[in-house]
């Protein structure tokens, strides 16, 4: 049977996002209150892309854009596609500098797609999804807080799947901007002396004011904006978008996929539970029980959401100099020492405790030995300042391959991170992907959790 298409426009948001979090390596992710904006409609034919904001006159606008590979490989894998395309893309997190926006993108792509065929959340749901936008991504520490908000820890499963075709083409990322001036390093810097600093903002590159990092403790985690007249991916109300709760939920845990709380199943101070089902303390799973059309899915990407601390509040150091995850990942060796393994092992389990309930932990939890110090060599200018971030007793880490660098703890009064740098206080967005649901055509429909029929 094929499918059917809405008539009417749709539109997402999605967050800038920050994985690894120090020691968190491919499994761990934050979203941030910065958003892209895509809107799309089914057209009579041919693909139409317009590209504003960050990446405009870079990024493709035809078929090769990424956003339109993410639809067209979730229109194949819901049964067909449409006639022909048109986007708008409003652009507000940085190409290439470490803050998810290819993962924004692709989920941008799915979310789309899905909204546009009738049904589509049905067919889809948040776990099938995720999937997809990590096989596409090929990790999903980026895509599952893109998708879900909120602090995600995400792994991956075998990737075979039960009753469903194989793709052989799932898009492979080519439209982020070619860096060409990768510095040469010799290695971690020593750590410096702390200079007095300033805040400055990212230029054109958030929909959130402008803050000084001095004004962080006026800033905490779980600010959001959008109406209430739009929900979240997986149909969530953005009006039950709270950092302290969800509809339908028990003491703030929100639930995807799945039918309600399971008796008992609790779980202690934020560890979450997995197959979809509910516990307390904020947390919710994603990936047990994921389908397309009502086929089982089988392995692939699945992820948590727990609840960040109230006391959270990111600030990001932006630089001017781009990064390429390809590049950052070409750096680190095949093999790493026992004990380094351990250590980071260690501080991961010990981040989401710090993370979701004691704060003050953050700088011993965000140790990490992995990939930090083998990258610095290719990013000088960010060993630099995360050295004299961490020597200031910051929690500072690299946000995801670089080069930007994000504190999870208020930097010192009169810090200064040097020429070149921006920062911008960024509340964690705890909504995750956010459709327009008014311009949706089958908008009629309550807010229900995905994978349940209204």
């Amino acid at each position: 049977m094929g499918l059917s298409f809405v008539s009417e426009p749709v539109r997402v948001r999605v967050p800038a996002t920050s994985a690894n979090l120090g020691p968190g390596f491919d499994a761990l992710g934050l979203a941030l209150a910065l958003h892209d904006e895509v809107g799309a409609r089914v057209a009579p034919r041919g693909c139409q892309v317009t590209v504003t904001g960050a990446g405009a006159g870079e990024l493709p606008e035809d078929d090769t854009h990424l956003v339109v590979r993410a639809m067209r490989a979730t229109f194949d894998l819901l049964g067909g596609q449409p006639t022909g395309l048109a986007l708008d893309c409003l652009n507000r997190i940085p190409q290439a500098r470490g803050l998810g926006s290819s993962s924004a993108a692709i989920v941008a792509g799915v979310a789309l797609a899905r909204a546009l065929v009738v049904d589509g959340d049905e067919r889809l749901d948040d776990a099938g999804a995720l999937r997809l936008a990590a096989e596409i991504e090929g990790h999903p520490d980026n895509v599952a807080p893109c998708l879900l908000g909120g602090f995600t820890i995400a792994w991956t499963e075998s990737p075979a799947r039960a009753g469903i075709p194989t793709r052989t083409d799932i898009p492979t990322r080519t439209d982020t901007p070619t860096r060409t001036d990768t510095p040469a390093g010799t290695g971690t810097p020593a750590r410096t002396e702390t200079p007095a600093w300033t805040a400055g903002a990212v230029s054109g590159s958030s929909d959130t004011p402008a803050t000084s990092v001095n004004s962080v403790s006026a800033v905490t985690s779980g600010t959001t904006s959008g109406a209430g007249t739009r929900s979240t991916f997986g149909a969530r109300s953005t009006d039950a978008a709270s950092p302290a709760g969800g509809a339908g939920s028990v003491d703030g845990a929100r639930s995807v996929g799945e039918a309600g709380p399971v008796e008992g199943a609790g779980s202690l101070a934020g560890a979450g539970s997995v197959d979809g089902t509910r516990s307390v303390d904020g947390t919710r799973s994603v990936g047990g029980a994921g389908s397309v059309g009502g086929v089982g899915l089988v392995g692939g990407a699945r992820a948590v959401v727990l609840r960040p601390a109230p006391e959270i509040a990111p600030v990001l150091f932006v630089p001017e100099e781009r990064g390429l995850t390809s590049v950052a990942r070409a750096s680190l060796p095949a093999t790493v020492p026992h004990a380094d393994a351990a250590s980071n092992a260690g501080r991961a389990a010990l981040l989401v405790y710090a993370l979701t309930a004691d704060p003050s932990l953050l700088y011993a939890a965000t140790e990490d030995r992995l990939h930090q110090d083998y990258r610095a060599a290719g990013m000088p200018g960010t060993a630099a300042l995360l050295s004299a971030l961490r020597g200031a007793g910051v929690a500072a880490v690299v946000s995801g391959a670089g080069p930007t660098v994000l504190a999870l703890s208020t930097p010192p009064a009169g810090f200064d991170p040097g020429m070149g740098w921006s920062v911008r206080l960024l509340p964690v967005d705890v909504t995750g992907a956010l459709v327009d649901r008014v311009r949706l055509g089958h908008a009629e429909r309550d807010p229900v959790a995905a994978g349940r029929k209204s």
